[in-house]
C-alpha cells in the first residue's frame, strides 16, 4: 500500500534453563500489549523475538521500545533494534537492516538502534553506474567478470585478498560511495574469507550485499559463506549467463538498477 513498515527484533541473551523461558514469555506479554489488530508478533529465532508493524515511523518504533524497557526493567535483560522503511523495499532487505542493526548493539559496534531504513542509502549519487567489488586472486575470473559486467553498464574494482577489501570499504564509507556489490572466493590468501564476509555482513547489512564464488565440490565452505552473510553463492566454473543474471538480480534488489 506504499506506506511505512518497521520491523523491531527483541533478544534475549542466553541465560538457559527455565529464566530463559519465562524471560521470553514475559517479553511477548510486554510487546503484545503495544500492539494493534495490524501488528505482527511471532518467534524470529529461539532467542528473538520479531514485530511487525505497519504505518509506522522511527519515532513510534522508538517509543515501543522504550515502553517495553520500562515494563521490563529489572526483570528481563534484552536487547532490541528496529528498522523501518517505505513500501517499496524488499522484505529481506528491510530484515536484514534490523538484524545488523541488533548485531551492533549486541556487540556495542553501533548506537542507532532504530532507524530509517533506504535501499542505496550513502552510496550513488544520481546517475552513477553500479559498482562491483571482486575479492579473487584469478586475474582471468577478475577479467571476465570486469568485461561482463562493464557490457551491463557495471564498474568492476578488483582485489586479490580480503584485507584489501575491508581496507577499500572503509575508505568507500567515507566517501559514501560503497560499491553496490561485492563478488568474493571463498578461498583468499591471508585473512579467511567467511572472516572477510562476517564483517562485512556485520558492518553493512544490507547496504553491501556479498556474492561468493566458490569451486563446486567444497559444498563446507559454501554453507560457510552463507552462513556467515553472503547472499548467494555461485560455483566455479559457472555460466556467465547465470552469473550476470544473479548480479542483476542482487543489483536490482539492492536498488542499483
Amino acid at each position: 500500500l506504499g506506506q511505512y513498515v518497521g520491523v523491531m527484533l527483541a533478544y534475549l541473551p542466553d541465560e538457559g534453563g527455565d529464566y530463559q523461558r519465562d524471560a521470553f514469555t514475559r517479553l511477548a506479554h510486554a510487546a503484545h500489549r503495544s500492539l494493534r489488530a495490524t501488528d505482527v508478533l511471532g518467534r524470529y529465532n529461539e532467542r528473538t523475538l520479531c514485530l511487525v508493524l505497519p504505518g509506522v515511523d522511527v519515532r513510534v518504533m522508538t517509543v515501543l521500545r522504550d515502553r517495553m524497557r520500562r515494563e521490563l526493567k529489572g526483570t528481563v535483560t534484552f536487547k532490541v533494534a528496529a528498522s523501518v522503511a517505505d513500501g517499496g523495499v524488499e522484505a529481506e532487505a528491510l530484515f536484514s537492516d534490523a538484524e545488523s542493526r541488533l548485531l551492533g548493539v549486541v556487540t556495542g559496534s553501533r548506537a542507532d538502534a532504530v532507524g530509517r531504513f533506504e535501499l542505496g542509502r550513502g552510496k550513488r549519487q544520481g546517475g552513477d553506474m553500479p559498482r562491483v567489488l571482486v575479492v579473487d586472486t584469478d586475474e582471468a575470473i577478475v577479467e571476465l567478470l570486469t568485461f561482463f559486467c562493464a557490457r551491463e553498464g557495471m564498474a568492476v574494482d578488483s582485489v586479490a585478498d580480503g584485507q584489501a577489501a575491508l581496507a577499500i570499504l572503509d575508505k568507500a564509507e567515507t566517501t559514501g560511495k560503497l560499491p553496490d556489490l561485492v563478488m568474493l572466493d571463498v578461498f583468499l590468501p591471508g585473512m579467511d574469507a567467511m572472516t572477510v564476509i562476517d564483517r562485512i555482513h556485520r558492518r553493512f547489512g544490507a547496504r553491501v550485499p556479498v556474492i561468493a564464488m566458490s569451486v563446486s565440490d567444497a559444498p563446507d565452505r559454501v554453507a560457510g559463506a552463507l552462513d556467515a552473510g553472503a547472499l548467494d553463492v555461485i560455483s566455479k566454473p559457472f555460466s556467465v549467463t547465470e552469473l550476470m543474471a544473479r548480479l542483476r538480480r542482487v543489483l536490482a534488489r539492492a536498488g542499483a538498477l
